[in-house]
């Protein structure tokens, strides 16, 4: 006989009669018999469940935002040139959305689709389900089907969606981006925080290559502000010449040569 998962104790003159296999026959006889059990129930905790799991039904689109192609290439030649064939195609679509039954939050989703769609959904959940830095994305839910998606807190707008390419953003945006440690397209704008911040890689966007200069990366700011021209014309005027190299590269990147017939196309003809 034996007896477990349970805290068990006799007093008295015990006698146990205890028939195994298809019969089954038991004799107690005490004075007394205590019975403890600790009602503790195992529940198994995985990293998923860190996480609300949104069914697909309760997510309402509001705004689509851009989607990246993820699809993995072939590349062979043809005819004398280099082409690149796809072998295999997923992709992600980012869009602002709300979930029922909370009609007044927004939030951000990523659906992924394709024939990759479980790699590509593990590696972006893999890297922001551990983010606790003040400035990083925050998952907020998750949805495991065939059609998977990763949902962040609040609504986030991927930076191609805002980026002018004017003189004075692309010099803070390039600067922001090696401070966040990010490639171009991984910069978002935080609408509820009022910041910018580093997140997955979203629509292609080419920041200016310039040199970095240590005095600017410790003092930069990641508020909203920055965006505005005076507001980041009064920054980088307060460091003088030491980021003059970089004013003067990046004017020499966005300037464009203009022929003279280019300024005269409707003049008249000549008799």
């Amino acid at each position: 006989m034996s007896i477990r998962d349970s805290q068990f104790s006799v007093t008295g003159k015990p006698t146990f009669n205890n028939v195994h296999r298809d019969q089954v026959n038991t004799t107690i006889t005490a004075e007394v018999v205590h019975i403890h059990e600790d009602g503790t129930k195992v529940t198994e905790s995985t990293i998923f469940s860190q996480f609300e799991n949104v069914k697909r039904g309760y997510v309402i689109g509001m705004k689509e935002l851009g989607s990246v192609d993820l699809s993995k290439w072939d590349w062979h030649w043809q005819n004398g040139e280099l082409v690149r064939r796809r072998r295999r195609f997923t992709q992600k679509t980012i869009s602002t959305v709300q979930i029922h039954p909370d009609q007044q939050s927004k939030f951000t989703a990523i659906t992924y689709e394709g024939e990759d769609t479980q790699e590509a959904w593990e590696n972006d959940f893999k890297q922001f389900s551990r983010a606790s830095r003040t400035g990083l994305f925050k998952l907020f839910g998750i949805n495991r089907s065939e059609i998977p998606m990763l949902i962040f807190h609040h609504e986030l707008i991927p930076v191609a969606h805002f980026y002018t390419n004017s003189f004075w953003m692309g010099l803070y945006m390039e600067y922001l981006r090696i401070n966040e440690g990010c490639e171009d397209r991984a910069l978002w704008m935080d609408t509820r925080k009022g910041i910018l911040c580093s997140g997955p890689a979203g629509p292609y966007v080419e920041f200016p290559l310039l040199p970095r200069n240590e005095s600017v990366l410790q003092a930069l700011p990641s508020t909203l502000d920055m965006l505005e021209e005076a507001t980041c014309v009064a920054f980088f005027s307060k460091f003088g010449s030491n980021v003059d190299d970089n004013v003067l590269e990046h004017a020499w990147e966005l300037f464009e040569q203009t022929y003279l017939d280019d300024l005269f196309d409707d003049r008249p003809s000549l008799p």
